[in-house]
């Protein structure tokens, strides 16, 4: 199995609610993503499945990567603040599909890493990591940041 797991591009610091979960990402939050979209296809990473947090953030995030895959993210609440390894496995063993993006937050993104492959690591916004699952478990493959992804698009 191939799992990505992407963190949301720049949001607004603060929505018109007041509510975490509603805001929305900025001009520069929608650019960072393109540029991550395109640099996916440029890498001709495969997708089988996006699975996003609610936020408002990952949702619009999801679905700027799903327009270039042609594929509708599922909305999965495990995936909100506060999501695990355990609640990877889980959403994993239920999917069983070959290649899975996980759209979701800081700091769960670099903890599951942690857990996973015992890989302290930071995730900026618009961030794409790899991690690979083999008969000798969970592999780190990359951290696509997006200052990578810019230089890869110079190319």
């Amino acid at each position: 199995m191939e799992l990505y797991l992407l963190r949301h591009g720049i949001a607004e610091d603060r929505s018109a609610s007041g509510e975490d979960a509603h805001r929305v990402l900025t001009a520069a939050g929608i650019d960072q993503i393109t540029q991550t979209a395109l640099a996916m296809l440029l890498l001709q990473i495969t997708i089988d499945v996006i699975i996003t947090s609610p936020f408002y953030r990952t949702r619009q995030t999801a679905d700027l990567i799903g327009y270039n895959y042609q594929l509708t993210p599922v909305v999965d609440n495990r995936v909100a603040p506060g999501f695990d390894n355990k609640n990877l496995l889980h959403i994993t063993q239920q999917i069983q599909k070959n290649s899975v993006l996980i759209v979701g937050h800081e700091p769960d993104l670099s903890w599951v890493v942690w857990a996973l492959v015992g890989k302290r690591i930071n995730v900026p916004r618009a961030t794409l990591l790899r991690l690979d699952l083999s008969s000798r478990g969970w592999q780190f493959m990359y951290n696509l940041a997006p200052h990578a992804q810019a230089m890869l698009l110079k190319y």
